[in-house]
């Protein structure tokens, strides 16, 4: 069931492009529109070609022959416009309770007048008459949970008008900005356009500005420049419901973990010297943490648009989560073992330890720099992968493991989450930045100049950090080369290959990068090394490399010593790292993992433990996979 739309990319060639026996490739079904397992009446609303996924629930309900109470209401402009009614009157016969109502002249959720108790409600059509609908079921006390809609848009550009002297004209298209992808998800319906802008709303000026006219939001907060800022989108469409879900699960996951620790005597088996380290320095970086989240929510105010704003907000508060995690574990360590662990030991630590103060004047210059998109690049690009890694991973998780320490590790790993996602959408937004048609060359001199101003602080203060993680025996020389090939995979990743060479990363592709003048210099001293090589593309281009980069641990060894027995696939070894790639696709089976390095390994652990990977990957149950065709991946996902 179609609706056509001159111009849509796939109903404007029926009947001219498309028509019997034409063929057709395909990919699907995708989308969330399905039937859900419940007891529950069942209450349906559709208009137009809504009709077409209500009608296929409707389908489904009469085959498996519910007892369900059921109720259908459908709108269309007139009466010629119904159709399908010999089809549901028959479907309607094989179920036990159902009723079909159709609605013309009028809205279709006006005419709802079932009164059902706790119904599941299944809608599709037009998003300004599911608005409506949903605005009035809920005002009937419907949980909103319950409530499963398909809202239908046009895609592409398509002209929202029906041909002449045919079908009525279609919904009014009230898409005002353009999504992503084929339709807006429903992150882009809730972030884009909350914040104003003169360039797309207020077309008089600034109602509220400064003496000097500038107003509450301004082009010249940033040396950057953007085409349209509100075109960045996330990666990771991070907004506030997902964020406060993700922070109770995180919650959750601490204290669960905490206390199965506490209850089975784990803390007890904690390293003697480990507990002393603890003691000195466990709370210290909530003061780094706090540092962040302060320079980060003061630059969320000034940025230029809500896309961008949102994930600026939503990683302060990340910060500052973890910095509250980070003095209540103190807390529950400080029950569990002899002896204080006193916070203002740490706060002096931070003011007046020789081995903190490149961090805190770091993290000072930063709260003090008036350029909201350095703030976040220099907290992102440069500070994030250099110290607090060697924070979180080198200390949080290696040291902590190597010391008989089970609880550390969790609030490592939940940080390096958070991390994890901020990375993804500081890279994009740094490719989104330096692949503008117009800005592209300024923005790429800007972040060069930033990263190089930047970087050398970032790299000094985790040197001055390393003699204390080498008082608990951690392997400086070893963690310094994975932390440099880290900052480098990253700089790579954003964009920025030339500048790998500051850090002694050899990125494996750099096609049409700028020239390395200002990178080679090797100015920043001896804090580690690391250097990857690649091979060429294959001359037939039959084949795209698929792969993993994983750190040198215990997972990570145990990986390379598992797939490089086994035949087509390629295990490099770096000084840091190892690369562990194949053709066009690649299974790490966990069971056999498990084996190899002789405790349970699962999708997380391996990922935890990789600082990147190319390809498609899915997680299953049984084992980790990387795709070069994004179609196979998408099937292996749906299943």
């Amino acid at each position: 069931m179609i609706k056509r739309y001159p111009g849509g990319r796939f109903s404007s060639m029926i009947g001219d492009g498309i028509g019997v026996g034409s063929e057709l490739q395909f990919t699907g079904p995708y989308g969330a529109f399905h039937l859900r397992r419940s007891e529950a009446p069942i209450l349906m609303i559709a208009g137009g070609s809504g009709m077409a996924p209500v009608l296929g629930v409707l389908r489904q309900l009469a085959a498996e022959g519910s007892t369900q109470p059921v109720r259908f209401f459908y709108g269309a402009r007139e009466e010629r416009d119904l159709f399908a009614l010999d089809e549901i009157a028959a479907l309607g016969e094989r179920l036990h309770d159902f009723r079909f109502t159709p609605v013309t002249g009028r809205f279709v959720h006006e005419a709802v007048d079932e009164e059902l108790e706790a119904p599941d409600v299944y809608m599709c059509g037009a998003p300004p008459m599911l608005d409506a609908a949903e605005q009035m079921l809920i005002g009937r006390g419907i949980d909103p949970a319950r409530i499963f809609a398909d809202r239908f848009t046009v895609s592409s550009r398509a002209a929202p008008t029906a041909p002449a002297q045919s079908a009525p004209a279609s919904e009014r298209d009230f898409a005002w900005f353009t999504p992503a992808a084929r339709r807006a998800t429903l992150y882009e319906d809730v972030t884009i356009d909350t914040q104003p802008s003169i360039h797309r709303h207020l077309t008089r000026g600034w109602p509220l500005h400064f003496a000097d006219g500038r107003g509450t939001w301004n082009d010249s907060s940033t040396a950057l420049r953007s085409s349209d800022w509100y075109a960045f989108r996330d990666p990771g469409q991070q907004w506030e419901r997902p964020f406060y879900q993700a922070g109770t699960a995180v919650e959750q996951q601490i204290d669960g973990a905490l206390r199965s620790a506490a209850e089975q005597g784990l803390i007890e088996d904690f390293d003697p010297d480990w507990v002393d380290f603890l003691r000195a320095r466990l709370q210290i970086p909530a003061y780094v943490e706090h540092g962040l989240w302060f320079a980060l929510a003061t630059a969320a105010r000034d940025c230029l648009s809500d896309t961008v704003a949102t994930c600026v907000c939503l990683q302060a508060a990340m910060k500052q989560r973890s910095a509250q995690a980070i003095v209540l574990y103190a807390m529950d360590l400080e029950q569990q073992l002899d002896g204080p662990f006193a916070i203002d030991s740490a706060r002096e630590a931070f003011m007046t330890d020789p081995a903190w103060q490149p961090t805190r004047r770091y993290l000072e210059r930063l709260a003090a720099t008036p350029d909201w998109a350095e703030v976040l690049f220099a907290a992102n690009l440069c500070f994030e992968p250099v110290v607090a890694t060697l924070l979180r991973r080198e200390l949080g998780t290696r040291a902590a493991a190597a010391h008989r320490d089970t609880a550390t590790p969790v609030l490592a790993r939940v940080e390096t989450q958070e991390w994890e996602w901020a990375r993804e959408w500081t890279v994009a937004l740094s490719r989104f930045l330096l692949e503008d048609p117009q800005h592209g060359a300024q923005n790429r001199a800007v972040l060069t100049g930033w990263v190089l101003d930047w970087l050398p602080d970032a790299l000094a203060a985790a040197g001055a950090l390393s003699p204390q993680a080498a008082e608990i025996g951690l392997h400086v020389d070893r963690a310094t080369a994975r932390i440099r090939a880290y900052e480098g995979q990253m700089l790579a990743a954003a964009g920025l290959p030339e500048l790998c060479a500051l850090v002694g990363y050899d990125p494996p592709e750099q096609k049409s990068a700028p020239p390395r003048s200002q990178a080679q210099n090797g100015k920043f001293g001896s804090f580690g090394s690391a250097r990857q090589t690649s091979d060429p593309a294959p001359e037939n281009g039959s084949f795209d490399y698929v792969g993993i980069v994983m750190a040198k641990s215990a997972e990570g060894d145990a990986v390379a010593a598992f797939m490089g027995r086994r035949e087509g696939i390629e295990v490099r070894e770096q000084p840091a790292f190892w690369d562990i790639r194949a053709r066009d696709r690649l299974v790490i089976p966990y069971e056999q993992i498990s084996e190899e390095v002789g405790y349970a390994i699962d999708a997380y652990s391996i990922q935890h433990e990789m600082s990147t990977h190319y390809g498609r990957m899915v997680a299953t149950d049984d084992a980790l996979m990387l795709f070069s065709d994004p179609t196979e991946a998408m099937e292996h996902l749906l299943s």
